[in-house]
């Protein structure tokens, strides 16, 4: 099977509860949200060169919006040059890492600083959550899609929310919910009776076995 990507996590480190993270330990919601971000193009063709050396010709998507305090575009690898995400060149949303320990495409995040889920140093103890980095995504080509609705005919427990740990039983459910143009998954397959009547367009699909609308 091809991937498209694919992520590694250090467990023993983060936070594997429900309750706010320790002081110990790292976020495993935000570790994870960061590397998928990277995934899906976070990132700086500057990254892998040490601070002070000459940048590659090059640019990736998201170092377009590398500015400096003047509204100038800057692409370099000095350690001391102040530059900031920005999609206009004038509002500064965020500090950029110049710190060749770190990814030129993450935040800066020296300590002290609000931490959030892009910061090339993550801080112990905090649960930042998506923000900026919605804006970064946009900025690279991506669009915000509604999240999918989940289906399990073979589901028993009390709760039915839609989503992946408290899905729907029946299609009727999560046709009522999916947002139009949104995606219906059916998690284990299974067969049922139903012939739902669809009023938008949606997608369905189904994984970790075949179902069969209908029959």
């Amino acid at each position: 099977m091809n991937y498209d990507g694919y992520i590694s996590i250090n467990l023993s480190s983060c936070n594997l509860g429900t309750g706010p993270t320790p002081a110990d330990r790292y976020s495993l919601t935000s570790v994870a949200m960061h590397e998928i971000d990277e995934v899906l193009g976070s990132a700086s063709a500057l990254t892998g060169f040490a601070n002070g050396t000459t940048a590659p010709t090059t640019p990736a998507p998201e170092d377009l919006f590398r500015f400096n305090y003047s509204g100038a575009r800057r692409f370099n690898t000095s350690a001391t040059e102040s530059t900031f995400f920005s999609l206009d060149g004038v509002n500064r949303l965020v500090r950029f890492n110049q710190d060749d320990r770190g990814d030129y495409s993450d935040w800066w995040s020296p300590g002290g600083h609000i931490p959030r889920v892009q910061d090339a140093f993550g801080t112990q103890g905090a649960d930042p959550t998506m923000n900026v980095e919605w804006t970064m995504l946009d900025a690279i080509g991506w669009s915000y899609a509604s999240p999918a609705v989940w289906v399990d005919f073979f589901y028993t427990g009390l709760i039915e929310a839609g989503i992946y740990q408290f899905p729907y039983r029946t299609l009727a459910h999560a046709v009522s919910a999916v947002a139009t143009g949104g995606v219906i998954i059916i998690d284990h397959g299974g067969n049922t009776v139903e012939r739902p009547t669809l009023t938008k367009p949606l997608t369905l699909t189904s994984i970790k076995g075949v179902a069969n609308v209908g029959q």
